[in-house]
């Protein structure tokens, strides 16, 4: 009895180690606004866009663009304000963003606008749009992707539920040269039900108190 409350401790522990997820959503209600800048995103090296919406200035970084702007006009927009910003990759095939916040949030929700809309093409290899995003724990990452081309500006609304609460996350896009998307309405919430300990706590605790009452029965019954 004792082997094998000792053994459910264990596995009700092991089982509360938790990944973070990536699912689709509707528009969040809850959570601090988190302002969107140009620097937050790193377009590496390249190669550079050079689709009908780029801004040719400074086509090689990624742009805080507005209602009026050309990516506007390619279906881009901020679904929440739209007299509001929005980032515009500017056609760039892969873009890192960071989040460095001044306080802990467990719950990243952002709209993600006009991805995908590009027919496959001879040459340019399948088309795609991914992304990946991490909390500063190294193994809490996750994935999304779209694999069917989408409308011309269509909207997902994307939250990332991530294990451990972090003040530091990197979201990482993919997808091909000259398909543009945007990023807008970001809400970082700090969701204290994501982190504590799981639902199945108290029968850890209970076990862990029957432990105890057995260990306190065989010490009377050996005195």
């Amino acid at each position: 009895m004792k082997l094998s409350i000792a053994a459910v401790a264990g596995l009700l522990l092991a089982g509360s180690v938790q990944a973070a997820t990536i699912a689709e959503t509707t528009a969040p209600v809850n959570g601090r606004e988190w302002v969107l800048s140009a620097d937050q995103f790193d377009g590496g090296a390249g190669p550079c866009g050079n689709g009908k919406s780029v801004d040719h200035r400074d086509r090689c970084a990624v742009s805080l663009e507005t209602i009026d702007s050309g990516a506007a006009r390619y279906g881009r927009y901020n679904p929440l304000n739209s007299t509001s910003g929005f980032i515009d990759s500017q056609d760039l095939p892969q873009i890192a963003w960071t989040i460095s916040a001044d306080t802990a949030f467990t719950r990243l929700t952002f709209a993600v606008i006009d991805a995908f809309d590009q027919a496959y093409e001879d040459g340019l290899g399948d088309s795609f749009f991914q992304l990946t995003a991490a909390g500063a724990e190294a193994a809490d990452a996750a994935g999304w992707m779209l694999d069917h081309r989408q409308a011309n500006g269509n909207l997902h609304w994307i939250t990332v539920e991530f294990a451990q609460a972090t003040q530091t996350a990197t979201v990482d896009f993919f997808t091909r040269q000259n398909d543009g998307f945007a990023i807008a309405a970001v809400r970082l919430d700090a969701d204290v039900a994501a982190v504590p300990l799981p639902a199945t706590s108290g029968l850890l605790v209970a076990g862990l108190g029957s432990l105890a009452t057995l260990r306190s029965r065989r010490r009377r019954r050996q005195g």
